[in-house]
């Protein structure tokens, strides 16, 4: 039933599994953004004053990596979709 499915594919779309894998990564995205933040401003007040640690700098780089490609990869390939489908 090829047919029957391409004819019900948008069904596909809002399956409830699917929905909630796609909004998990962006929920975890986001968190890691902001609590890569939070430790850096409260990195900027510890000993010594002004100064950010390279580990912390370290983590908010690996957290921006994860982030950009949850956001990022995932905006590119549906975007291939999109292209696709037309």
């Amino acid at each position: 039933m090829v047919g029957d499915y391409k004819r019900h594919s948008h069904h596909a779309d809002r399956h409830p599994v699917r929905f909630r894998t796609g909004m998990i990564e962006k929920v975890s995205a986001t968190l890691l953004l902001l609590f890569g933040a939070v430790v850096a401003t409260i990195s900027l007040f510890m000993p010594p004053e002004g100064e950010i640690d390279g580990s912390v700098l370290m983590l908010f780089a690996q957290i921006l990596v994860y982030a950009g490609s949850i956001f990022g990869v995932k905006i590119y390939i549906n975007d291939l979709i999109k292209r696709a489908n037309k």
